[in-house]
């Protein structure tokens, strides 16, 4: 016989009853609260995430890949991801399916972007090993890396420039005086005159090519003055429109209210001459539209960070650009590296460019280039404003060169260029005493500083440099004029020598002509002076 239920075992029995409901309801509100806690982890992280079987079938994409790779649902790995109707390599990844966890990087053509990927096997729900891949996009960073990695490069060779410039220069100054001297010597229009013509005639284009590198290595001094950008481009066009065919139309524009760079005008008209020839080889084949554009730009913070060495601020910007056949990314990638040349053999040293390079660069500025295969080539290049008056051009003296009969000490370390530089002075008429050891030369000009109304010195020289010398000698005798000469020197420049006393800065080679109009500009304003 079964005992009747009181009220009391009923109302008990009730609440043991919603005890063991809401006992099996906790673990399933748990797991919706792990679910949603999850998806919301997944969703609020910067990179993409996302989740597929061992068929490939996609079970999860988070908002970020949604937004750059579009709708998931339904779509296999290699179809979202890849444009593909087959299983790919990428997705295939063995190890991730044997348990491993895999990184690596991965290029997308469908939005052009660079990720760092890792791939991480994960059960699944059903228990079968899943893929859980993280997208972190590394377009940026890699950009910033390129551009590193090339300011290192162009460093490294500007380096290797400086190293050769002085004994290659200190090679031409003998070659082009020696043949000089010796022109002055064969009868005039002999065949051995015009030879010697020739010599001197690649002797200067060597002397032009040691020129480029040390530019484009930001190594030489230029003089910079206040300059209109838009006036020195607008010189270089009309220059073009004489050179370039009818088959190619040059547009242009120019902001005529433009303020001031400080810059080197023949620089910087070297400069829209190089970008302006490229484009029309470019084009010339099949013609297109050259379009020159001189305007001011402000660059912020977040487009300065984007390059090394570029600070935010006003700046010119000239773009130069053509509807040529563009470039390649790997051709884009080299052409500011010296001796890259895409032309024919004969039609191009590859100097263009990196000189270039070295232009902007030597001015504070930098430069941008977007191309398509096919379709165009874009140069921006961009010079910094100043707040100041443009300078006027000071008034040049062409007339002919004037001999003298001075008293000259010549000091340098090399006999050769010793011997050919006495044998020119001599024949301009003045009186050369030489040394080939800045000691020597610091011990005869104690011992008769009144003896020489001139002193002519190399920089790199052992035991004692020519900046070194020359506050020796003006201890000695404070008026001395002193002229320095060098092939190539980190040590000085124009200026620096200047501060210290001495009256010119020459760099060598430096031919018959010039070193005369030097020597009498140096001796006839220390006339003035006293």
């Amino acid at each position: 016989m079964v005992d009747k239920l009181t009220y009391e075992d009923l109302e008990q029995r009730v609440k043991e009853l919603e005890k063991d409901a809401i006992g099996r309801k906790r673990p399933e509100e748990a797991l919706r609260f792990e679910r949603d806690n999850l998806r919301n982890i997944f969703e609020s992280i910067e990179d993409g995430i996302y989740i597929v079987n061992q068929q490939y079938d996609i079970q999860y994409v988070n908002h970020v890949l949604v937004k750059n790779f579009g709708y998931y649902e339904g779509r296999k790995c290699y179809e979202y991801f890849h444009d593909r109707d087959e299983v790919c390599p990428w997705c295939k990844n063995q190890d991730v399916w044997a348990g491993k966890t895999v990184r690596w990087e991965w290029y997308s053509f469908k939005n052009e972007r660079t990720y760092d990927l890792i791939d991480t096997p994960m059960t699944l729900p059903d228990g079968s090993i899943g893929k859980l891949e993280i997208f972190r996009d590394i377009t940026e960073h890699k950009k910033l890396e390129t551009q590193l990695q090339q300011a290192q490069k162009m460093e490294a060779i500007g380096a290797l420039a400086g190293g050769i410039a002085h004994d290659f220069n200190n090679a031409l100054y003998s070659i082009i005086g020696y043949t000089d001297l010796t022109m002055n010597d064969v009868p005039e229009g002999s065949l051995a005159q015009s030879n010697l013509k020739e010599v001197l005639i690649a002797a200067n284009r060597a002397k032009d090519m040691v020129k480029q590198i040390l530019t484009f290595s930001r190594q030489t001094e230029t003089e910079k003055k206040p300059v209109k950008v838009q006036a020195v481009v607008k010189e270089a066009i009309e220059l073009l429109k004489t050179s370039i065919p009818t088959t190619i139309e040059i547009r242009q524009n120019i902001d005529k209210d433009c303020k001031l760079v400080m810059a080197d005008p023949t620089q910087i008209h070297q400069v829209v001459m190089n970008l302006a020839t490229n484009a029309y080889h470019a084009m010339r084949e099949k013609g297109g539209v050259l379009a020159i554009d001189v305007a001011e730009e402000e660059i912020s913070m977040d487009d300065s960070a984007s390059y090394t060495d570029f600070h935010s601020g006003t700046y010119i910007k000239l773009t130069v650009s053509d509807t040529g056949h563009g470039m390649d990314k790997a051709v884009m990638e080299k052409i500011f590296d010296p001796y890259f040349t895409t032309k024919p053999v004969g039609q191009g040293t590859g100097m263009g460019l990196s000189t270039i390079h070295g232009i902007v660069k030597s001015h504070g500025g930098n430069i941008k280039v977007y191309s398509e295969p096919g379709k165009r080539t874009v140069f921006c290049v961009y010079f910094p404003l100043i707040e100041t008056k443009p300078v006027e051009p000071a008034i040049v003296y062409t007339g002919p060169v004037q001999k003298g009969s001075e008293r000259i000490l010549l000091v340098d370390d090399e006999e050769q260029i010793v011997s050919m530089v006495k044998q020119t002075l001599e024949r301009l008429g003045y009186q050369v005493a030489t040394r080939t050891s800045s000691p020597d030369a610091l011990e005869a000009f104690r011992a008769g500083s009144d003896k020489f109304d001139l002193v002519i010195t190399d920089m790199t020289m052992p035991n004692m440099t020519g900046v070194e010398l020359a506050p020796k000698l003006l201890e000695i005798r404070p008026d001395i004029p002193i002229i320095l000469c060098t092939g190539f020197s980190e040590l000085t420049d124009a200026n620096k020598a200047k501060a210290l006393g001495i009256r010119e800065f020459v760099m060598k080679p430096v031919v018959k002509d010039q070193i005369a109009r030097i020597i009498r500009k140096v001796l006839d304003e220390l006339k003035l002076d006293t």
